[in-house]
């Protein structure tokens, strides 16, 4: 017969197998029935203490009858109607694949059945072993940088749920996820730069394109979506408003990745040069039209490998197209380029627009810091020195001599 217990702190009975059984009310159906949790123990004195941890993580809550369907289900649903719609094409597929791969452990849970347990062992398991392809290259185990990509969406998701009365808790809370590891980033020295440059001297198409990356820093949608009307040649100025995504057959074409990513930048000399020459012979809307499609942009999987071409061939580190925005302004040759072919580099900041410089900017200021760097450092190495001179100086001529009171009394005469 079960225990009359005080409101919220759950029902105790000894179950016909001998175990122990307490359960809590965490919610009520369309017609009044109570939906309830249980936990159970060998015996009652094991079984209290679970019993108030139940309470205390379900109290305030009150789940539906939807708390029922599957994590499979609540992702499909919660995808489809407040997800999808505010994100970028790409964005969403890859929220897709993460809930694939959510599903193939715990998908078939009951929503409100999720523990906190299951999400950490889902966690283990595909940090040692939840890769599925590609496992020459890269291991067995998703990278540190995944599992916590896995766990952010997660939880998004629980939470979400957890404000429709699906769940009483968000699961995710109090899991442990890998520590957050970048990739380290690689930059070309400045004798590999010359190679790189040299080998996509090769391509008269892909140079203009390389070039224009490397003297400006543009994110690689950026720089396949310009159109020639974000160029003006009198001013010098390239117009940052818009960025390619999606692969293949589908492209979007929309605002950056940031509202600071809505720019207006100033260009170089040989960089305006090299524009207002290919602008003569444009025959497409866009400044990098596609190879064997003029109407559509350059798209981004061209650039990309045709990128790790050119290292193949020039026998260069593997690095990322994205390292290219860091690496002329990392050697001297970038600090020198940026001296002699933009005296006046400076980026005009509008109201969409936080940035103050762009990469080759700050690679002009950091150069004017470099070549001042030793006098500075030199001129306050003397200030200091001389500043403890004189403090030592004070220190000998009032050693040993007695602090006099006010009115020119002796102590002694006090």
């Amino acid at each position: 017969m079960a225990n009359k217990r005080a409101d919220g702190e759950g029902t105790v009975r000894k179950r016909p197998d001998g175990r122990w059984e307490g359960a809590i009310v965490v919610g009520h159906k369309q017609d009044g029935s109570t939906i309830r949790k249980s936990v159970f123990a060998k015996t009652q004195k094991e079984l209290l203490p679970k019993l108030r941890r139940l309470a205390d993580s379900y109290r305030g809550a009150d789940l539906t009858e939807a708390s029922n369907m599957t994590v499979n289900e609540w992702l499909d649903e919660w995808m489809r109607d407040y997800v999808s719609f505010r994100l970028r094409p790409s964005t969403a597929e890859g929220y897709r694949r993460i809930c694939e791969i959510i599903c193939r452990y715990i998908g078939d849970k009951p929503l409100r059945t999720v523990t906190s347990a299951d999400c950490q062992r889902m966690y283990n398991a595909l940090k040692k072993n939840g890769r599925t392809a590609r496992r020459e290259r890269f291991g067995d185990g998703l990278s540190d940088s995944y599992v916590r990509k896995i766990h952010m969406m997660l939880h998004e998701a629980m939470e979400h749920a957890k404000r429709k009365h699906l769940v009483g808790v968000n699961p995710t809370v109090g899991t442990v996820v890998p520590k957050q590891n970048g990739a380290e980033m690689k930059v070309l020295n400045e004798s590999q730069m010359e190679n790189y440059l040299e080998a996509i001297r090769s391509d008269p198409f892909w140079y203009d394109f390389f070039y224009l990356e490397l003297t400006t820093g543009l994110r690689l949608g950026e720089l396949c979506a310009l159109c020639w009307k974000d160029f003006d040649p009198k001013s010098g100025t390239l117009r940052i408003t818009r960025t390619l995504g999606g692969s293949g057959e589908v492209i979007a074409v929309g605002d950056p990745k940031t509202d600071a990513g809505k720019r207006l930048i100033y260009l170089p000399a040989s960089t305006k040069e090299m524009l207002t020459e290919r602008m003569k012979n444009r025959y497409s809307q866009w400044i990098f039209p596609g190879l064997d499609r003029p109407e559509r942009p350059v798209s981004k999987s061209s650039a990309y490998h045709r990128h790790k071409r050119f290292l193949k061939d020039a026998g260069l580190p593997n690095i990322r197209f994205h390292d290219l925005r860091h690496t002329l302004p990392r050697t001297p040759c970038g600090a020198e380029l940026t001296q002699k072919r933009c005296p006046a580099f400076s980026v005009t900041p509008t109201r969409a627009s936080r940035s103050t410089h762009t990469p080759m900017s700050r690679v002009k200021c950091s150069a004017a810091r470099r070549t001042s760097s030793a006098a500075s450092w030199k001129r306050f190495l003397e200030r200091s020195l001389s500043l403890g001179r004189q403090t030592k100086k004070r220190k000998r001529k009032y050693k040993g001599t007695q602090r006099r009171p006010l009115g020119g009394q002796s102590r002694r005469g006090l």
